[in-house]
């Protein structure tokens, strides 16, 4: 709830000098804690008008205000109010009167305050453990919603007990630089290069102000797959032990396997002897024998190959000297030698080709995740080979796990849905191909593990749902499944509304894709309806825009826009519908770009030409896309400066008073809009 000062003007009697009320500072909203100056004379008189102040009560009567001082400024009186320090009070409905003789008028000033709110933690990420690998990164996001500004603390502790203070943010401060390796900002955490264990630790955030306080714990542990140390050659002993032992490990638990290795390289397919961190032998060796000993947790997996040798003394090794093991050692040796040539041929061909196409040879391992969008063949039909993108298993999620809650929006085909879905806060298809790369191959177990983890989780998550509607056509299916590939295969940005899941399984028309759900609406909405709630004067910074903002939280929102863009350039993608009503607000504000998924990606010289029908965004279109439909990154960028001005006009439409058809050739005149009434000078 936000409170404002208005004047009005109440006159009786026969008309006369009036009352003026001027308010020192001159501001849309109060803080609580602000001094406010209220001064009050009769306009263009010297006569000897008497001056009283009155506040109004809750039956509409009116008191007398004591504490007002006067002051002459030449012959006329000025009966000034001061207010200081503002509390809940302090707020209500003041009246100016002036009497003279029968003659009255006054003046009413309401005063009133921002409703205070004690800090609320939200960290996005909605995890309290979290399990990052040793000599990568994690980041975190959180957000701290107060008024007035909460002071930000952060603990850090090796055991979740004693916590040590390594920074502060106090509210009309940055965060004081610490000696540790933690990046700590207003609404971001982060480390590089993580190490086990010395970046093993639980950390806690604190916000407080003055009307309470709020707190978040999490602990970050680092995972390390096995490390094995142990000796690689034997000399064979009836009933010898040999011990797989582990140099470190994170976490410690871990499961062991022993293999006879039936082939040079030791692969799974081998013989299975034990499970045990520690192997028997009893029997003996012809000549040598090999093992390996496999060991892997929830960071990966290790392995080392040992040979065990045939002992001294214990048999004579058979001499081939005689006609007939020289004839039986030609006809094993010839075969052999032939056998041998032609699968290396055909091995090193077979290397060849993967290692041109992955740059390695992964033989035992899965191969990187091609880009396929950078893949694309420019000088071709880039929608047929869009069509021809694949779908990835990995992003199928159970369409019994989705229960449809309300209509969100529709466009041209295809109808926007609130939905809940059940586990898919643990569904996570681009970290699962990400751990796969590299991982072995034909582990069964491991795969369908990892792939059904999330059926374990009955968390409910608010997601948009994009279905077909009813009346589509075969060119709208193939739309949708255009652009269900290009939301998988584009990545995932903070500043684009990212994809979670699909459910393709079923009727090909029967094409669900699940996406974030942004439930703040969107920005053109968001600044239509809150336009009483922007404040030229604010000056704080708060990514958090419930309540009053000014002119850096647009900048602000605006800069988000251009980050999510940036990406999406990079990635080649032509989005040709740029606007504030396409600019969703997720949780804590983040401004997020939607519907780039229809943006028929790249074309020839990353150019897009438009042959489809149907609504053209006239307003926001670069001349050279109005002229000869036409849509490059260059267009975007008009389009950009078009959202610009939407913004900084809160939600103002384009061109105002102006027909659509007309703006083309307002522009061909060299004439441009104004810049809007809240565009600072300074950006």
């Amino acid at each position: 709830m936000f409170h404002y000062l208005n004047i009005w003007s109440i006159l009786t009697g026969i008309a006369n000098a009036r009352p003026i009320i001027k308010r020192i500072p001159n501001k849309a909203l109060y803080d609580i804690g602000d001094e406010v100056k209220l001064t009050c004379r009769a306009e263009n008189t010297t006569n000897g008008y008497e001056i009283k102040w009155y506040k109004i009560n809750s039956n509409r009567e009116p008191i007398e205000m004591e504490k007002a001082k006067t002051k002459w400024i030449g012959e006329i009186q000025h009966e000034t109010l001061s207010l200081k320090s503002l509390s809940a009070q302090d707020m209500g409905i003041y009246m100016c009167k002036i009497f003279f003789i029968e003659y009255s008028a006054s003046m009413l000033a309401n005063i009133k305050l921002k409703v205070p709110l004690k800090p609320d933690i939200q960290i996005l990420n909605e995890e309290n453990n979290f399990h990052p690998k040793e000599g990568k990164g994690f980041s975190l996001s959180y957000n701290v919603s107060s008024y007035p500004v909460s002071d930000i603390k952060w603990w850090r502790s090796e055991d979740g007990k004693e916590y040590e203070l390594i920074t502060q943010c106090l509210a009309t401060k940055t965060c004081e630089v610490h000696g540790g390796k933690e990046n700590i900002t207003k609404t971001s955490f982060e480390i590089d290069d993580l190490r086990f264990p010395q970046d093993n630790f639980f950390y806690k955030c604190n916000a407080s102000n003055d009307y309470g306080k709020d707190s978040e714990t999490f602990q970050l542990e680092v995972y390390v797959k096995p490390e094995i140390s142990m000796q690689t050659i034997y000399r064979f002993k009836e009933g010898m032990i040999i011990n797989c032992s582990l140099k470190r490990s994170n976490p410690p638990e871990v499961k062991f396997t022993w293999y006879s290795c039936n082939t040079p390289n030791c692969g799974e397919k081998s013989q299975n002897l034990s499970e045990k961190s520690f192997l028997r032998l009893d029997s003996q060796p012809k000549s040598v024998m090999k093992y390996q000993c496999k060991v892997k947790n929830a960071a990966g997996s290790a392995s080392e190959i040992i040979e065990v040798f045939k002992s001294a003394g214990n048999s004579s090794i058979p001499n081939p000297n005689s006609s007939d093991q020289r004839h039986t050692l030609i006809l094993i040796v010839v075969p052999t030698g032939l056998i041998s040539m032609i699968i290396v041929v055909v091995a090193g061909f077979v290397l060849y080709r993967r290692k041109k196409m992955y740059g390695g040879f992964y033989l035992f391992s899965y191969p990187p995740l091609p880009d396929y969008i950078k893949s694309i063949n420019r000088n071709g039909n880039i929608q047929e080979q869009l069509q021809q993108l694949p779908f990835i298993p990995e992003w199928e999620f159970p369409r019994e796990r989705i229960s449809f809650d309300s209509e969100l929006g529709s466009g041209q085909f295809g109808i926007v849905w609130l939905a809940e879905a059940i586990g898919i806060s643990a569904f996570h298809p681009r970290d699962m191909l990400r751990e796969r790369e590299g991982g072995r191959r034909f582990s069964l177990f491991n795969r369908t593990t990892k792939r059904n983890s999330y059926v374990f989780c009955t968390e409910v998550t608010q997601v948009a749902v994009k279905t077909m509607k009813e009346n589509f056509d075969r060119n709208d299916l193939a739309d949708l499944q255009s652009e269900l590939k290009i939301l998988i295969h584009v990545g995932e940005n903070e500043n684009i509304v990212n994809i979670l899941g699909a459910c393709t399984k079923g009727k090909s028309s029967n094409l669900w894709i699940i996406m974030e759900y942004c439930p703040n609406g969107n920005l053109r909405e968001f600044l239509q309806n809150n336009q009483s709630r922007y404040s030229v004067e604010e000056e704080s910074f708060d990514p958090d825009i419930s309540q009053v903002f000014g002119p850096r939280n647009i900048i602000y929102v605006a800069w988000q826009i251009a980050k999510g863009m940036t990406f999406l350039t990079s990635r080649k993608i032509i989005h040709r519908d740029l606007a504030a009503r396409n600019i969703l607000l997720g949780r804590g504000y983040v401004a997020k770009v939607s519907d780039f998924g229809l943006a028929r990606d790249v074309h020839k010289h990353q150019q897009y030409l438009k042959t489809s029908t149907g609504l053209v965004p006239f307003k926001w279109m670069a001349l050279e896309s109005i002229r000869n439909s036409l849509f490059t990154e260059k267009s975007d960028v008009w389009s950009f400066g078009i959202l610009l001005w939407e913004i900084f006009s809160l939600g103002e439409t384009p061109y105002p008073d102006m027909y659509f058809n007309d703006v083309h050739q307002y522009l061909l005149q060299g004439k441009r809009m104004e810049p809007p009434i809240h565009c600072p000078g300074d950006m």
